[in-house]
């Protein structure tokens, strides 16, 4: 039987939802999931991927929801490896200019979380994680992706993007990505 690596997901939006959200229970149930996550990275002995949206926005914030979720998220047992999405900064982001980010801060908080925001973190002897963050109208992904020197063995990019050819949830191919080709989606 094969060993599983790692664990991959993405877009959680902790928020403090103004529906379905009486007495903080959808925050509860989110936090449920975290936890059903993180046991099973325990369970499989393997990290966490998480390519971004962390937080639903940045800008609103309640005190409630921070006190529901940053103790789980800084105390978690698990090594979380990610990137930040589009919904996890406070501003323009490109390549050059990088704002300030959930993935950041937890890292500062925590030895468990790991920001891969234009790097990379090398999982086992053959394993080697690079990310990308969300970059808007992705200004410099190209030029960033052409750059990026692989290590040898397994190498697998952490994005926040459409990708050209891509399907979606729903199973449509994605038509076009600002400033990425379809290249990429092979």
């Amino acid at each position: 039987m094969k060993k599983i690596k790692f664990i991959a997901v993405s877009d959680f939006h902790f928020a403090d939802w103004g529906q379905f959200n009486k007495d903080g229970r959808r925050i509860k149930d989110q936090l449920k999931v975290w936890k059903e996550i993180e046991n099973l990275c325990i369970k499989h002995d393997c990290p966490l991927l998480f390519p971004g949206d962390l937080f639903h926005n940045p800008k609103h914030l309640s005190n409630r929801l921070l006190n529901m979720v940053l103790p789980t998220l800084v105390e978690t047992p698990i090594k979380v490896i990610g990137i930040d999405g589009n919904h996890d900064q406070d501003g323009i982001s490109t390549t050059e200019k990088f704002p300030y980010t959930y993935m950041k801060l937890l890292q500062s908080l925590s030895s468990s979380w790991h920001n891969l925001n234009f790097n990379y973190f090398i999982i086992d002897d053959d394993t080697t994680i690079y990310g990308i963050p969300y970059l808007t109208h992705n200004i410099g992904f190209k030029e960033y992706i052409e750059n990026i020197k692989l290590n040898p063995g397994i190498n697998i990019l952490l994005i926040h993007t459409d990708l050209p050819g891509a399907l979606d949830t729903s199973g449509r191919e994605v038509g076009t990505a600002e400033g990425i080709s379809k290249q990429y989606s092979k």
